[in-house]
Formats: structure tokens, C-alpha cells, sequence
């Protein structure tokens, strides 16, 4: 995680993406990222989660005897959107 945000690869996504991480930073619970933003077009907001876990800008793990799902974000990317940087 800590070389996608030394080669910044977060201005490798396009608007939609930025907006869907930022997302995933402010909502912070799965129930809230799923309900609010992956529900309204499932194949899209899945595409975009799982592109953005496959460029180590955020964790997203599953786990698969309990089902709960936890996401990480880096902090130094989290003080980024927070600071409006991103």
C-alpha cells in the first residue's frame, strides 16, 4: 500500500473512481458503503472496488466465516481526502 502512495496512483482513476474512494473514506462502514453507493449499479460499484483493492489504494477484505467485510485505507491517503487534497 505504501508504493501506491509514493507513485501516487490515485491520478491513475478517473472522476468516477476518485468520487468512489472518497466515498468509501467518509461512509467508513461497509453496511453505508454498500447500501449507499455499491447497491445503486452493483457491477460498477464492484468493479470499482475491486480495481481499487488490486491497486493497493484501499484493503478490502472478507471474512469468510463470519461474512463481515472490512476496508482499509491507507492514513496517509485517508489525510489526503480529508485535508481535500485528492
Amino acid at each position: 500500500m505504501r508504493l501506491s502512495f509514493k507513485y501516487q496512483l490515485w491520478k491513475e482513476l478517473d472522476k468516477d473512481e476518485i468520487n468512489f474512494l472518497k466515498a468509501i473514506y467518509y461512509l467508513r462502514s461497509w453496511n453505508r458503503i454498500y447500501h449507499e453507493v455499491i447497491k445503486l449499479d452493483s457491477d460498477y460499484g464492484f468493479k470499482v472496488l475491486f480495481k481499487l483493492d488490486k491497486m493497493y489504494l484501499i484493503y478490502y477484505n472478507k471474512n469468510e466465516l463470519t461474512g463481515q467485510i472490512k476496508i482499509i485505507i491507507l492514513e496517509d491517503l485517508q489525510s489526503l481526502i480529508r485535508d481535500k487534497n485528492i
